[in-house]
C-alpha cells in the first residue's frame, strides 16, 4: 500500500537578527529607522473582514508614503497579512492587549504562545508587543518574560511605557 499525499503546503520564512543597542534598532547588524503607523483591521464596507486585495492595496499605499513599519493594534492580524508584509518588506510589531485583570494571566499566556508559534517564522515581525495602552502590570511583565523565553531572538516591547524594549 502506497500512501497518497492528502495535503501539501509551502511556508516561506526568513532568518535575521534584531537588536536594540543604546536606543538604536539594528537588523542584521545595520541600523534601521522605522517610520510607522498603528493599523486596525477594518474595511469601510465590510467592517472587520479585510480582503487580501484591500490589505495589499493598503500596504502598497503605505510603502508609497515611505512607511516601513506597522504596529498591529490590539490583536494579531490574519496570517496572510504577515505573508504580504514579508513579501513587500514591511516591518511589523505583533502582539496582544487586555492586561489589567490577573484572572486573564493564563489566557494571555495561551494567546501569546499561539501568536509566537504562528508568526515566529515571518521576517517582517521584528518585535513582540506586550500590551497596548494599558498600564504596565505584573501580568504584562509575566507575559513578556514568557514570550522572551519562547523567542529570545526578538525584542519585547511594552508600548504602555513608551519605547521600552527588553
Amino acid at each position: 500500500y502506497a500512501p497518497k499525499r492528502v495535503q501539501h503546503f509551502t511556508v516561506n520564512f526568513g532568518v535575521r537578527e534584531v537588536l536594540v543597542e543604546k536606543n538604536v534598532i539594528k537588523l542584521n547588524g545595520k541600523k534601521i529607522k522605522l517610520r510607522g503607523v498603528d493599523l486596525h483591521e477594518t474595511d469601510p464596507f465590510n467592517g472587520k473582514v479585510v480582503s487580501e486585495e484591500l490589505n495589499l492595496k493598503d500596504l502598497r499605499m503605505m510603502k508609497d508614503a515611505n512607511v516601513n513599519f506597522i504596529r498591529c493594534s490590539h490583536y494579531p492580524r490574519d496570517p496572510r497579512f504577515y505573508e504580504l508584509c514579508d513579501s513587500i518588506g514591511m516591518y511589523v510589531m505583533d502582539g496582544d492587549s487586555h492586561l489589567y485583570d490577573k484572572s486573564y494571566q493564563d489566557i494571555l499566556l495561551t494567546r501569546a504562545d499561539a501568536t509566537v508559534r504562528r508568526d515566529k517564522n515571518h521576517p517582517s515581525v521584528l518585535f513582540w508587543s506586550i500590551g497596548n495602552e494599558n498600564p504596565l502590570t505584573t501580568i504584562a511583565e509575566e507575559t513578556g518574560r514568557y514570550v522572551k523565553r519562547m523567542d529570545p531572538t526578538r525584542p519585547i516591547c511594552y508600548p504602555m511605557i513608551h519605547n521600552y524594549f527588553l
